[in-house]
């Protein structure tokens, strides 16, 4: 098996996604507390948890504004044009 060729696998039909970056937060004990109840009455991580309830909330600012930043949107870094 080892040496297989694998390439049937990919389609090359995926987009590049921008790098992701490690950031620190620091959250209170009840805080914590909280996530973790909901992430295991979904049946996810708090990572999962953490990037879900964030991703809402970008999504409500945006549309709030009325538009959401897209890659087109960025500069090769991934921050966002001014």
């Amino acid at each position: 098996m080892k040496g297989d060729n694998i390439s049937r696998f990919f389609t090359n039909k995926g987009k590049m996604r921008p790098p992701v970056q490690r950031v620190n937060v620091d959250f209170t004990i009840d805080m914590l507390k909280e996530l973790d109840d909901i992430a295991k009455k979904m049946n996810i991580s708090r990572q999962a948890m953490k990037k879900s309830y964030l991703r809402q909330a970008l999504d409500q600012h945006y549309l709030a504004k009325s538009h959401r930043p897209t890659l087109k949107d960025t500069d090769i870094d991934g921050s966002l044009r001014e």
